[in-house]
């Protein structure tokens, strides 16, 4: 009988959001639903950092195949906590470029997760800790986006569905949105007939400086920090005529910011820029 070998990861974080990453070449086997779920799941890495949502060990795990010398991308996949699969991680794919210069792999190809390639742009390394960096990347544009109506019971004063590759609703919420109101908001609406494959919710209120927003994200819940969500506030914030670019954007985990050229919502790339930290080296078991 074969005994399959535990599979390594490294836990980064970014604002909060959490990421567990595993190198494609680690796997014996594919990864199915319930191996996300229960390693999710896990309790013995579980840390102290404050949480919004459900203590989990990541909200999505990331598998990425680095490049050879025959490709030209960095593949990556993306699961949800729930084992969900993703389209687009805009912290993720943060981190991830942070892990591929702590091993010294070739930074200078983009990332690809199914939304589309992802350009590092730079990763400027903490002088005091080795463990910190600041990481930006450069994303695909909105895909689409449509001006929704009001949606009922809620104290949205607009809203807009965004795609970034993956599904976005963002609320102009009248004030900084809290976390009970993130909560119902985003169990309410995060499966919405308007949306087949469910949707992310974003409660933004724009404020002199910056947005505060929080993220119900779809598969996970309400997290300290979402990247994509920022891009997709940031993006109907301009449209709406409250925002231009760059834009701050205040989560509970910290601050990111969103820069593009041009027009926000036809903008063919977003640059999203912030802080990632790496945690700890762990193993799951097959």
């Amino acid at each position: 009988m074969s005994v399959r070998s535990a599979i390594p990861f490294d836990r980064l974080s970014a604002q909060g959001n959490v990421f567990c990453v595993v190198g494609a070449s680690t796997l014996s086997r594919p990864i199915e639903s319930i191996d996300v779920i229960r390693w999710a799941g896990m309790s013995k890495f579980r840390d102290e950092r404050p949480r919004v949502g459900p203590k989990r060990l990541f909200d999505q795990l990331l598998v990425i195949d680095p490049a050879g010398s025959s490709h030209e991308h960095h593949t990556v996949r993306i699961y949800n906590a729930d084992g969900s699969a993703a389209e687009q991680c805009g912290n993720g794919v943060r981190a991830l470029a942070f892990w591929l210069k702590r091993r010294g792999l070739d930074t200078s190809l983009p990332l690809r997760p199914p939304a589309g390639p992802v350009e590092i742009v730079t990763i400027a390394d903490d002088a005091t800790r080795v463990d910190h960096a600041h990481v930006s990347v450069r994303l695909p544009g909105v895909q689409s986006h449509q001006r929704q109506s009001l949606w009922g019971e809620t104290d949205a004063t607009a809203a807009m569905s965004v795609s970034l590759g993956n599904p976005h609703l963002v609320l102009h919420w009248p004030h900084p949105p809290r976390l009970d109101e993130c909560i119902d908001v985003g169990q309410r609406l995060q499966h919405h007939p308007s949306f087949c494959h469910g949707v992310n919710v974003g409660l933004a209120h724009p404020a002199k400086d910056a947005v505060h927003l929080r993220v119900y994200e779809r598969g996970v819940g309400p997290t300290q920090a979402c990247g994509s969500g920022a891009c997709a506030a940031a993006t109907a914030m301009a449209d709406w005529g409250l925002k231009r670019a760059p834009v701050t954007l205040n989560q509970p985990g910290g601050s990111l910011v969103v820069d593009w050229s041009g027009e926000a919502l036809a903008a063919p790339h977003l640059e999203l820029t912030g802080a990632v930290e790496w945690i700890e080296q762990g193993q799951f078991q097959p």
